[in-house]
């Protein structure tokens, strides 16, 4: 007999509850990151990076994310797992996304801080 729908947390070990939990974290953060990133892309382009809540937003959610999955992956190490998160490449399996939010973040820090080579 299959059970259907998601396991009752007494059902879930505590490394995978503890896993599950700081991988949501650092990836709500990253997403977070990428969705101000893309308002901010739009609506903030013209002005100073001082003057972009949305950016500077962006800039929060991608420290913040960054920091909790240094912590998974520690945690990941402590349990002799690491093997589980890694691509193909041997990288952790989300750093191609981390990656390509931090240019973007860059990329308009850097705009931001050169205004006059925007149009507004």
């Amino acid at each position: 007999m299959e059970m259907e729908g998601p396991l009752p947390s007494a059902m879930i070990s505590g490394f995978e509850l503890q896993r599950i939990k700081l991988l949501a974290e650092a990836d709500k953060n990253l997403s977070s990151a990428s969705s101000s990133i893309r308002a901010s892309e739009s609506s903030e382009g013209h002005l100073w990076l001082n003057e972009r809540p949305l950016l500077l937003s962006a800039i929060k959610f991608l420290e913040k994310a960054r920091s909790e999955y240094d912590e998974f992956l520690e945690f990941m190490r402590m349990h002799g797992r690491q093997h589980t998160i890694l691509d193909e490449t041997g990288k952790f399996f989300r750093e191609p996304d981390i990656e390509a939010i931090s240019s973007k973040i860059q990329f308009e820090t850097n705009c931001s801080n050169h205004r006059y080579f925007r149009f507004p």
